[in-house]
């Protein structure tokens, strides 16, 4: 678009300073390619005019406040965009640490024991009855006075088994009390009686030593057993 000569040279003085909108420049550098007088013009800008001192003294203090007001308008910009970084980084940070930290221990509440059995080996097979809203990401171990204490623990912000975090809580779980104690005697320690899940004074006891219990069905055996001749 080809604009007239006025038009274009009430944009000279901005386009000489570099302070006319992008789309302004354009079509000025298009619109001198081709008008010698708009050259003229453009040139005459930057011949030095004759001007009194006053007049001079003000030009130099409205290029003073150009400069200052450039650069105030830079700080302004940098200074946001840290804001705006940091604030991204602190959301970021408490949103991964929220989904990802496993630090909440989960609550025995609720909690009962469906199914405990007795391998062939000795180890001890059980599978828990949880609440619903009851998940875990991973375990974490305590013991106190021969109690042992399996802790589940998962994220502040949970995702759902239809998310893909299946419980670990609601599948077979195993205490193989025999190998644990023969580990703990060797290294000086004192032997479990008592196998819980949960954190102390939130806890439903699992196991303890002198139990009797029934024999694992064949499937459940068979599926979990120790067979060193099998195959």
């Amino acid at each position: 678009m080809k604009l007239p000569c006025e038009m274009i040279r009430d944009l000279l003085p901005l386009y000489h300073d570099g302070v006319c909108s992008e789309v302004s420049s354009v079509l000025v550098k298009e619109h001198l390619m081709d008008c010698e007088d708009c050259q003229r013009v453009l040139k005459n800008i930057d011949s030095e005019i004759e001007v009194p001192k006053m007049e001079k003294n003000a030009a130099k203090g409205l290029l003073s406040v150009k400069k200052a007001w450039k650069k105030g308008i830079k700080r302004a910009c940098l200074k946001g965009f840290c804001i705006a970084a940091l604030i991204f980084a602190v959301v970021t940070g408490c949103l991964l640490a929220l989904t990802q930290w496993r630090c909440l221990p989960v609550s025995a509440y609720g909690m009962e024991v469906a199914e405990i059995y007795q391998l062939e080996d000795g180890r001890i097979l059980y599978r828990l009855n949880v609440p619903e809203n009851a998940w875990c990401r991973e375990y974490k171990f305590e013991d106190h006075d021969g109690k042992n204490y399996k802790i589940p623990v998962r994220a502040v912000i949970e995702l759902n088994e239809k998310e893909g975090w299946p419980s670990t809580l609601r599948e077979y779980q195993m205490i193989d009390a025999g190998e644990n104690n023969a580990w703990r005697q060797s290294m000086g320690d004192s032997v479990i009686t008592q196998w819980y899940i949960g954190s102390p004074g939130d806890a439903i006891l699992i196991y303890e030593e002198g139990m009797r219990l029934e024999p694992a069905p064949a499937e459940l055996e068979a599926k979990y057993g120790y067979h060193p001749d099998a195959g």
